[in-house]
């Protein structure tokens, strides 16, 4: 069987929708994380997002990718106004109530009252948290680039961590996300399994 080559020209001559969700999945599976926020009229809200990264590790440091702006109101203009995200790893079972907070809801409307998901709150972050989530980050943010294709790029500060027992590998004690949600692209989910902690290699 051959492969099929695209050119830059290809790509661009693809359906927009189509495009869209091929060179999404290009990047392969990526953990599907509910970001909280809080809007300024005090209402929660939650969104899906595959682009949170790591940038760094001292100090902490998490990357989100935002795409091109609007007039609508949602997580990055929250992240603006108060400075805080959370970022919610959730389990595989929570997959049709995870995908819904993707859909634009009309302004002042909380993904968290529509999903019937309580928000969770911790001392001294502004932010509101999904308690079922086995690992939880609170995210304040650092600085913010905007990208050639208009998209936002957030630099985060680390500035806490929650992680139920749970959802820890058993020898090392590192996070380990069997059982928690991926997704490729924008609505393909998969469920991954460890298989093996390697030692770090030297020469």
């Amino acid at each position: 069987m051959g492969s099929l080559y695209y050119s830059a020209s290809d790509l661009g001559r693809l359906d927009r929708a189509y495009r869209r969700t091929f060179v999404n999945r290009l990047q392969g599976v990526r953990a599907a994380v509910a970001v909280g926020s809080m809007g300024p009229d005090g209402k929660p809200n939650l969104g899906l997002f595959f682009s949170l990264q790591h940038l760094g590790a001292s100090p902490a440091l998490m990357g989100l990718v935002f795409r091109p702006e609007t007039d609508r109101r949602g997580t990055l203009y929250n992240l603006r106004q108060n400075g805080w995200l959370t970022a919610n790893f959730c389990q595989e079972e929570y997959r049709e109530t995870i995908h819904r907070t993707s859909a634009e809801f009309p302004e002042g409307v909380s993904e968290f009252k529509i999903l019937d998901i309580a928000p969770h709150f911790e001392p001294d972050i502004p932010a509101p948290f999904v308690k079922e989530a086995p690992i939880r980050l609170a995210l304040e943010r650092a600085t913010e680039f905007r990208l050639p294709n208009d998209c936002v790029f957030a630099v985060l500060n680390l500035r806490g961590v929650w992680i139920d027992e749970l959802a820890l590998e058993p020898e090392t004690l590192l996070p380990c996300f069997e059982g928690l949600l991926h997704i490729n692209g924008l609505d393909a989910y998969h469920g991954v399994a460890f298989q093996k902690t390697l030692g770090y290699e030297r020469p």
